[in-house]
């Protein structure tokens, strides 16, 4: 199959899961995130609107992937914290062999139900939270690792998140690391106006302990230093934007021509890196 169809393929199926997990992510679910993150609370987030927005993530994600000349045949992928579940669902659904780990408990039996769907599904759940200390079972490695918008949750060190990946892949497998721009355009003219471009003072100081929303977002330079500190290899870093934007009016569009045409400017940055050369097959 070719990417081309391989994608397309993608899409149809990331589209049906979103769909099949919404019923899993109503406002009353959102209690259970908003304690600990305000903005994701009832009423202050739009689930299936980022949802399906995160389309464009998803499908520049494989897209990345298959650009390394890996194909999905006979892969095995492993989708680190993402607990609504529609990209490892889709994946799944496009014949890739699929684990998804996650702490449901973490979420107070909020989405216990969603947990058991995707296992009855056919994706393999593994309670271990990839940000402390943690063993697979047995030698599982995988040819994917993804971990999609995680880091910028991490109040602490990546260190240990970043050393699991690695352990988790295969010699020639390869990593997909996705973090928000900090030096996203409209964030830079946020800056230059005075305003902050951390998350709202109001939602840190009226979440309960340990605060979950952003901590830390990375530029370009970050998230090329973080992939050179963790001993792994960059082999192609992308940017894009992924948001909605085109119903403003015309001279808010021009004034956002540089998030369109400046790659540094752009919303998202999507990194793939492999083990280095002597941890890999030749």
């Amino acid at each position: 199959m070719s990417d081309k169809a391989a994608i397309e393929r993608f899409r149809a199926a990331y589209r049906e899961a979103v769909d099949d997990v919404l019923p899993f992510l109503g406002e009353e679910r959102l209690h259970a995130i908003g304690r600990h993150n305000p903005g994701w609370g009832p009423g202050r987030h739009d689930v299936p609107g980022y949802l399906r927005a995160s389309e464009v993530r998803y499908v520049e994600a494989l897209a990345t992937f298959l650009g390394s000349g890996r194909t999905l045949d006979g892969l095995a992928a492993l989708d680190v914290g993402g607990f609504m579940g529609a990209f490892p669902l889709a994946l799944l659904r496009v014949g890739v062999a699929v684990t998804l780990t996650e702490r449901y408990d973490y979420y107070g039996g909020a989405f216990d139900d969603l947990r058991a769907y995707l296992v009855g599904e056919g994706v393999a759940v593994l309670d271990l939270d990839m940000t402390m200390q943690v063993d697979l079972p047995g030698d599982t490695r995988f040819g994917l690792v993804s971990c999609m918008a995680l880091l910028e949750h991490l109040a602490n060190s990546p260190r240990t998140l970043m050393e699991n990946m690695c352990a988790a892949l295969e010699p020639d497998g390869q990593l997909l690391v996705e973090v928000p721009n900090l030096a996203y355009w409209p964030k830079r003219l946020a800056l230059l106006g005075g305003a902050t471009i951390h998350p709202p003072l109001a939602d840190v100081y009226q979440s309960e302990e340990p605060f979950t929303g952003h901590h830390r977002e990375y530029t370009e330079a970050d998230l090329r230093g973080l992939l050179a500190l963790s001993g792994l290899e960059l082999r192609e870093l992308v940017t894009f934007n992924y948001t909605p934007q085109d119903r403003r009016p015309l001279h808010l569009r021009i004034l956002d021509l540089p998030r369109r045409h400046l790659p540094s400017a752009r919303e998202v940055l999507l990194a793939r890196a492999t083990l280095p050369a002597a941890g890999r097959l030749s």
